[in-house]
């Protein structure tokens, strides 16, 4: 016996009206489907010439747009901007820890007033020293750098053009007991800010004092050149003028300012490190009557 087909569905994707009767063929849209009715095989009901969607086509309907799975109003980016708003910040925990041989320790940010012994000049790198005026204590009051401590500091020369401070390092400390400690520490002035200020010599003439006498002589020069010129007298060329006074500031405009500063001024040294003197001084009793004190001695 011969075998049933199945029921054949219509579908009409020009709109839902019906072809031409007998007409015999079929015409393919630029989509991949046909222009008119197509036959789905193995439909079971019939849609009455209503459009039907397909999912899972490649091609699509005409007229349809195949939309991603996702949320809607999703775009490309949105994610991984989300993601790193949502990403928060890692630090590394620190661990806290007790200073050990504090009354013999000078902490980190101390500032330390100094008088100058000598005076500054940053035309070429040097050294420098200055007097502690007063006693320095630790954290318990005990006197660590006692009055009339000796510092001694470098400094390079060449202070660069708009700068109006030199920049000092104090390197090393000696007391009067003859402790040595070095500090590696910047000077700063009394108010903590960094560097020596101090009077300023921009070498103005020495930069321009030439350039400026060039052009003084060139325009009497031409001056006279115009007045002779009225009158018919001969000229002199003087084209070169220009050139040379070029060339002379090429030479003289770079020369950087000098920063002067006379010895006895006051300056500070900002310590930059923990200073420990447990290695050289020690605390002993002292008796006396009624009460027992304690003092520094050197070993």
């Amino acid at each position: 016996a011969p075998q049933a087909r199945p029921p054949r569905l219509l579908v009409y994707t020009s709109g839902g009206q019906n072809p031409p009767a007998g007409s015999g063929t079929s015409r393919f849209a630029a989509g991949g489907l046909p222009d008119g009715p197509s036959v789905l095989a193995g439909a079971s009901e019939p849609t009455n010439g209503l459009p039907v969607q397909a999912r899972g086509l490649s091609g699509g309907l005409p007229g349809t747009s195949a939309v991603a799975d996702g949320p809607e109003g999703s775009r490309p980016g949105q994610d991984d901007n989300l993601q790193a708003r949502l990403t928060p910040t890692r630090l590394t925990s620190v661990a806290a820890n007790v200073l050990r041989h504090q009354p013999y320790l000078l902490t980190m940010g101390t500032i330390i007033p100094c008088v100058l012994q000598t005076a500054l000049d940053s035309t070429l790198p040097g050294f420098v020293t200055c007097v502690i005026p007063e006693d320095v204590q630790g954290k318990t009051g005990l006197t660590l750098l006692d009055r009339g401590t000796r510092i001694v500091g470098e400094f390079r020369g060449g202070v660069r053009q708009g700068l109006e401070r030199l920049f000092v390092v104090w390197t090393r400390a000696e007391t009067p007991q003859g402790v040595v400690i070095h500090l590696d520490s910047p000077a700063t002035d009394p108010l903590g800010r960094a560097g020596l200020e101090g009077e300023i010599d921009r070498h103005f003439w020495q930069r321009f004092g030439g350039a400026l006498l060039m052009s003084t002589v060139d325009g009497a020069i031409q001056a006279g050149i115009a007045s002779a010129s009225k009158s018919g007298t001969t000229t002199i060329n003087t084209g070169q003028t220009q050139g040379v006074i070029a060339e002379m500031l090429r030479g003289t405009i770079n020369i950087p300012p000098t920063i002067r500063k006379n010895q006895g001024e006051l300056v500070s040294i900002f310590v930059a490190r923990d200073l420990d003197f447990s290695t050289v001084y020690q605390i002993r009793a002292v008796a006396t009557s009624p009460v027992t004190e304690r003092e520094r001695s050197v070993p």
